[in-house]
């Protein structure tokens, strides 16, 4: 609506400063359309990022740190338990995890949490492997796929500048995240 409001103003804009005699009225409201898509266009580019920003963050601070904070506190690490603890790769970590009889895979959450690190390291990234395997995972969340009719393709180098996670989504990752922290007392962790 504002966007709408706004391209009228400018519309109006532009006819006040025109000839209307020598003056091609779809010109004029063509010149009005980009100036409003220009601005609301960043507008809408500025929002995303600040959502994506939001979404690797939540990875941050809901998976990694904590994660290597709790390991590292809780449990008596082996030498190598430690090594892929503290590399701070994801399939490292679920391996510990794993050693300890607690397999996040297969858990209901687990493809979210993953989507979720994927996100993070491709907005935090850009091009890399963690945005190829997004892309090849769910190429929706990614711009112009989420355009793009079924079967439709373009050629395409994956981009995490080009992600467009939704609200939806952040509370998918936020649900998983939540999950992946309430199943840990259920797990039977020795110390």
């Amino acid at each position: 609506m504002e966007a709408e409001e706004f391209t009228r103003n400018e519309l109006g804009s532009l006819r006040s400063r025109h000839d209307p005699e020598n003056t091609d009225e779809a010109d004029l409201a063509e010149k009005a359309y980009d100036a409003g898509t220009a601005r609301f266009g960043d507008l809408d580019q500025a929002l995303q990022g600040v959502a994506n920003g939001a979404i690797a963050n939540l990875c941050h601070f809901g998976w990694g740190t904590p994660v290597r904070e709790w390991l590292r506190r809780s449990i008596l690490l082996t030498k190598s338990q430690q090594k892929k603890v503290e590399s701070g790769e994801f399939r490292k970590t679920l391996a510990v995890f794993a050693d300890f009889g607690f397999s996040i895979e297969g858990q209901e959450w687990a493809d979210d949490l993953n989507e979720l690190r994927l996100i993070a390291n491709a907005i935090k990234h850009n091009r890399g492997e963690s945005a190829q395997e997004l892309f090849e995972l769910r190429q929706r969340l990614i711009f112009p796929f989420n355009r793009l009719g079924e079967g439709e393709y373009i050629d395409y180098e994956a981009d995490g500048n080009d992600l467009i996670p939704s609200e939806d989504d952040f509370e998918r990752y936020a649900r998983a995240l939540r999950e992946f922290w309430r199943s840990l007392p259920k797990a039977a962790f020795w110390f």
